[in-house]
């Protein structure tokens, strides 16, 4: 294996918690001008919750995240690498990860229903358009704090609540949002 697989868990994590820093702030914190951010404290905990899974994954070996590993064949090099990777690489879609998961680690997805509330919201948003009447900033928190802190916490020794922009207040918008 190429040493630059190696280090794929941590890259994924990496962006994980940047997506993370992000998620929790758009889901608590709001002021005119940024109405959006309800639902793109959606996409962010999706993409955050995705990653996260993806890098747990990844630490049981780098290949488990890609679907069609024989598809990384283009039967020039020797050795596998991240170049080839981002290029001919597909990984695993958002809704087969809970499954990916547990045959990769045997953990499962804590909170089942929330993974798919949120799956089917980030879709709607990512691809047509918001769901009426739902409380995205709720369900993102939700999501956060059911599915992706436990799994961190678990895998990385993480607390979800650590991650947000640095601002001292939005530490406190947090805390009260998930009391």
């Amino acid at each position: 294996m190429h040493e630059s697989l190696e280090k794929i868990p941590q890259r994924i994590l990496d962006l994980a918690l940047g997506a993370l820093t992000q998620a929790n702030t758009h889901a608590v914190y709001s002021y005119p001008g940024n109405d959006h951010w309800e639902y793109i404290c959606v996409l962010n905990s999706a993409h955050a919750g995705e990653l996260f899974i993806k890098a747990i994954i990844a630490q049981e070996h780098p290949l488990l995240v890609f679907r069609d590993i024989f598809a990384l064949d283009d039967n020039k090099s020797s050795l596998l690498d991240i170049d080839t990777l981002i290029r001919r690489g597909r990984t695993h879609d958002f809704e087969k990860l809970p499954q990916i998961l547990w045959v990769t680690t045997g953990k499962r997805i804590p909170n089942p229903d929330c993974f798919e509330r949120m799956r089917l919201a980030r879709n709607s948003i990512q691809h047509f358009c918001a769901p009426e009447k739902q409380d995205l900033r709720q369900l993102s928190l939700e999501f956060i704090y059911t599915i992706i802190d436990p799994l961190i916490a678990d895998t990385f020794g993480l607390c979800a609540i650590e991650f947000h922009e640095d601002h001292s207040y939005i530490y406190d918008y947090i805390v009260k949002a998930l009391l």
